[in-house]
């Protein structure tokens, strides 16, 4: 059953111990979030703890709507069923959404399988900065890729075009956008979306 879940383990997320790909879906679904952050940035629990999420029941919030859902497939799902399976249990779960979704992963042949079978939107999810790295972008051709701001030295003046568009993230400050913006970014994401709407609303 694909889950909605960040991390490899629980802690962080959940404050219990082990790892998702270690539960049924009943334990999981028993299990509550519960992080947040404060407005200094300081992670803790919060009072409102919501249950966890499959993929199924997020599709079904989104269908008819005009939210674009990034749908990352981490590493770990691959590691665990392989990457044949992993799509075989995730890609029914979009088909509702259409062109409203992009599968988003680090790994390239989930992302070019997944391509082949459907001809989904894909994301890639770059994991450093290096001529070879954008070698290997221009070669898969994905909608978006994705990077983290602190990968990309100060030299490139502008992100390189690669056919898609980008996406950076660890964006977490107001300034951080325009500039990110003028480099030729997209979209960025946020941990801090609350700071960025509050500058956004002059508050």
């Amino acid at each position: 059953m694909p889950v909605l879940h960040h991390d490899r383990d629980l802690e962080r997320l959940t404050g219990a111990p082990g790892a998702v790909a270690e539960l049924t879906f009943d334990e999981f679904s028993r299990l509550r979030l519960s992080q947040t952050v404060d407005a200094d940035g300081h992670v803790a629990r919060a009072t409102d703890q919501q249950p966890p999420c499959a993929l199924a029941s997020c599709v079904d919030l989104l269908v008819g709507t005009k939210v674009h859902l990034f749908a990352e497939v981490k590493s770990v799902a691959v590691e665990r069923f392989g990457v044949g399976e992993t799509l075989d249990r995730v890609l029914p779960h979009l088909e509702p959404l259409g062109d409203q979704v992009t599968l988003i992963a680090s790994r390239e042949d989930l992302l070019a399988e997944a391509r082949a079978r459907r001809g989904l939107p894909i994301g890639w999810i770059l994991p450093i900065w290096s001529d070879e790295v954008i070698d290997r972008l221009v070669q898969l051709a994905p909608d978006t890729a994705f990077v983290n701001v602190r990968k990309v030295p100060e030299s490139v003046a502008v992100l390189p075009d690669f056919g898609g568009r980008w996406v950076v993230y660890v964006v977490d400050e107001p300034a951080m956008v325009a500039h990110w913006l003028a480099r030729g970014a997209a979209l960025v994401e946020t941990d801090r979306i609350d700071v960025l709407l509050a500058e956004k609303n002059g508050r």
